[in-house]
Formats: structure tokens, sequence, C-alpha cells
């Protein structure tokens, strides 16, 4: 059975509520859940093998929270994010980001020696465009470059039960499975 509920599920982002959900969010929250040692932790597991100095794409950066912990853990980070008003709020820390879609990288967007999608890929209502943002970004990693991912592990039924009490959920996420997830 998956996790993919059927009165949400289409076979395409819908890009704009997406943008103006998280342009609503812009205006009463930072997307930044993690100490900076947890932060530092995860990207350590997440880039092992990436240089310091390495450059490294945020897919879908949000307000920064990431590349901030990328800049300060010593990598050359770029953000791309969908929200032009959480763009804004990562380029008001100083960071490096611009508004565009995963689906549709800028082809100036240059190469990159890893890329990591935190909490991307539930945004993307069905597995095609999972995968399809995955090739996608991978299409912008210098051979030999490392794609990571995490995202909430739907299998988890404390990570079920937050989700579904969230009260900020924007109209393209789901609760995917761990499967789910891997099957990507």
């Amino acid at each position: 059975m998956s996790s993919e509920n059927p009165s949400t599920l289409h076979h395409k982002q819908d890009v704009d509520a997406e943008s103006h959900y998280f342009d609503d969010v812009a205006a009463h929250r930072v997307f930044d859940e993690f100490t900076e040692a947890q932060y530092s932790l995860v990207l350590k597991m997440m880039l092992q093998g990436v240089a310091r100095g390495g450059r490294v794409l945020d897919a879908g950066c949000g307000s920064g929270a990431w590349l901030a912990a990328l800049a300060r853990n010593g990598w050359d980070a770029f953000g791309v994010e969908l929200s032009p008003a959480q763009v804004a709020q990562a380029q008001s820390f100083g960071l490096s980001a611009v508004v565009g879609d995963l689906l549709a990288l800028p082809a100036d967007i240059g190469q990159f020696d890893a890329a990591i999608l935190c909490g991307v890929l539930h945004h993307f209502p069905s597995h095609s465009e999972r995968v399809k943002v995955i090739k996608i970004v991978a299409g912008v990693l210098k051979p030999g470059g490392v794609l990571a991912s995490i995202d909430p592990n739907g299998s988890n039924t404390f990570v079920q039960l937050a989700f579904h009490l969230h009260a900020e959920v924007s109209p393209n996420e789901l609760c995917l499975r761990e499967r789910e997830l891997r099957a990507a």
C-alpha cells in the first residue's frame, strides 16, 4: 500500500501552489530545524569524500539553513529554490541562491562536486517526478560527483503522526515511506 494520499495524488507538482505556499511561510518562519552540531554531522555523512572547498548545490534550499551549514563547514555552497521569498531570506543571510525549478534547472548553473536534496523529494507527488528530479540534479555533477538526499521516513509511526498533525504542509507534500524514497 502506498502512503501517497489518493485525494492529493497527481502526476505533476503544482509549481505555483508550492511556490506561493513557501512564499507565505517565509513571512513568518525560517526553516532552521537543527543545531549547528547536527547540521555538521549530517553533512559529514552526506558528503563523505567531497573535499572541503568543493562546490555543493543545495537543490531546494529553502531559506538557506543547509546552505549556511555548508558554508560554515567549508564548502562553496549555492542554492536553487522555487520560492522567491525563501530565496530572499537566504540572500538576506549572505548566502548564494537563485529562484529556479528543480525540474528545469537554469542552463548556466554550472557543475558541482556534490548536490544535496534535504527534505525535497516528498514535495514531488509522483515517483516519476522524484526520479526526474534526481536525474536532473545528478546532471549538474562533475564526473564522480556525489548526490545525497534526506527526507522524513514515513515508515516511522512518529513521522507519520507528526506529518499528519503538522499544521504547515504544502499542497504537494506526501508522507513517503522508506521504500518509496529508495525506489526513487
